[in-house]
């Protein structure tokens, strides 16, 4: 990816999101623990700096549910609990921006009904 072209890396940060869900699903533990984090990690790079944007925002805190996702199934309930709860954290803050946003929302819900899940 163009390390000058946001676009390009938040559409790579998604993508490597999805192949967590994808070698997960298809049994591959490792690959769907590292996948994930390697999301979070360009997530968060993209919404580093002073303002990030909501959208940017937004996708960490959608890579951090998913990596939340594999530690629980990879058996790291600590790690998925912590990473669970900024999650939750975020999707509450930008939530609260932006109440019409039935994605924002959605997303919260969701993260919300997974730390059920996460605590055991």
């Amino acid at each position: 990816a163009d390390p000058a072209n946001h676009w390009t890396r938040r559409a790579l940060a998604w993508s490597h999101r999805a192949l967590g869900h994808a070698l997960a699903a298809a049994g591959h533990p490792q690959g769907a623990l590292r996948s994930p984090r390697e999301s979070l990690s360009l997530a968060r790079a993209l919404a580093s700096g002073p303002r990030p944007p909501a959208r940017d925002r937004f996708e960490v805190a959608r890579s951090l549910a998913s990596t939340a996702e594999a530690e629980r199934a990879g058996g790291l309930p600590a790690d998925a609990r912590a990473h669970l709860e900024e999650a939750v954290a975020l999707l509450e803050e930008l939530a609260g921006h932006d109440p019409a946003n039935a994605d924002l929302q959605a997303e919260r819900a969701q993260a919300v009904a997974q730390r059920g899940p996460a605590r055991r």
